[in-house]
């Protein structure tokens, strides 16, 4: 019989090794598997049984048979991977914060000859132009076409913004979207956790396909992860449950009427439709980009569109026509023709739009009116509207 148990912890012995060295493998194998974490066969000796063949005066002896491999370990501590997870929301939003202000820079940059800087300066070279020969009509003429030019510019710098915030708008929603199906496969795989999770197995496959998913959810936004003792994970953004066991419960997008239609995150279950501040993850670089850069950018363009047109309209409206100046020595409240003197805007000022003043058309025909976008002054008309 002790030859028989010798050779039943040989084979013991050799179906532990080569269990450890499969493990090992697989560990090898999976080197590049994106949330793969390593493994390890824990082997424990087996349980002695008593032999005849080692009877001393004491009695029957035990004697060991050999190792087996008790459970395989997955290398894994719950506190740093939250950690991980923290530092993962935190660098996507600045990451991609990063992207969408290269983004705006690029909108910005005025390297050519036809940027912003270049009209403004021919715009004012035409100014100089007819303050040398005011009686020539064809400097007022080359002044009106700077004029637009330099509209026209103003108006391509507030779309292009415009058209990233609204491409920034739709980036939130498809974010939201991919956050909401990872809610529910990490609902699913509780599930199966839950189902494979036993005294002595654990599965590994499912805690990191789990983690993966995590992983995947800080990347879009901050969470709070709580890992059961069963393996089974909770899930919350904000004090609110977004994955508990085999429930999950969704975020929604909806546009604010009041914001240009440029969307509000909420939880699809909250009546009030309460707006979450979104603190970390893409999502938050985004929103900041989109709600905060692009917002002050415009504000900045308004500003600029609002200060210049009041200053060319206040020089402009002390100005002659063709017709003749009035000497200085004659009260203009005597003259009955005042055509005489323009007295007229420039520029049309109004909350929302910036053009070449109509009242140009009736001086010398060289007037004319050139619209600049919509929104530039108060970034609230319905140009500016999100679909």
């Amino acid at each position: 019989m002790a030859g028989f148990s010798g050779i039943n912890v040989a084979l013991q012995t050799l179906l532990a090794q080569q269990a450890a060295l499969e493990i090992t493998q697989n560990n090898v194998a999976n080197a590049n598997t994106e949330g793969y974490h390593r493994q390890e066969a824990v082997m424990k000796a087996g349980y002695p049984t008593r032999s005849m063949a080692f009877t001393n005066s004491a009695g029957v002896q035990n004697i060991g048979t050999g190792v087996y491999v008790s459970t395989i370990k997955r290398y894994s501590l719950d506190f740093y991977e939250t950690q991980y997870r923290n530092q993962l929301s935190q660098n996507s939003k600045y990451n991609m914060l990063a992207d969408m202000l290269t983004e705006i820079e690029i909108n910005l940059g005025d390297s050519s000859s036809d940027g912003i800087t270049d009209r403004i300066n021919n715009f004012f070279a035409g100014w100089q132009t007819v303050a040398t020969d005011p009686d020539i009509a064809a400097n007022r003429e080359d002044l009106l076409e700077t004029a637009r030019a330099l509209v026209e510019g103003f108006n391509d710098r507030a779309a292009s913004l415009i058209r990233i915030q609204q491409d920034q708008n739709v980036a939130i929603k498809q974010r939201v979207d991919d956050v909401n199906s990872i809610a529910a496969q990490l609902a699913k795989l509780n599930s199966e956790i839950g189902r494979s999770q036993t005294e002595t197995t654990a599965p590994n496959a499912l805690f990191d396909e789990r983690d993966r998913l995590l992983d995947k959810l800080a990347s879009n936004i901050g969470t709070t992860v709580h890992i059961q003792d069963d393996g089974q994970v909770l899930v919350s953004i904000q004090g609110h449950a977004m994955v508990i066991g085999s429930r999950n419960f969704e975020l929604e997008t909806n546009p604010v009427a009041a914001n240009n239609n440029l969307v509000q995150i909420n939880w699809a279950d909250d009546s009030t439709n309460t707006a979450l501040e979104i603190q970390s993850g893409e999502i938050a670089g985004i929103m900041y980009a989109r709600d905060v850069v692009i917002e002050d950018q415009l504000s900045r363009l308004d500003d600029s569109v609002t200060s210049l047109a009041n200053r060319v309209n206040a020089i402009h409206r002390s100005g002659f026509n063709l017709i003749k100046p009035i000497p200085d020595t004659v009260d203009p409240t005597l003259i009955t023709n005042l055509d005489a003197i323009t007295g007229i805007d420039f520029f049309s000022l109004t909350s929302s739009s910036i053009s070449l003043s109509g009242a140009l058309n009736s001086y010398e025909g060289i007037g004319g009116t050139y619209d600049i976008a919509v929104d530039v002054l108060d970034g609230e008309s319905a140009s500016r509207q999100v679909t």
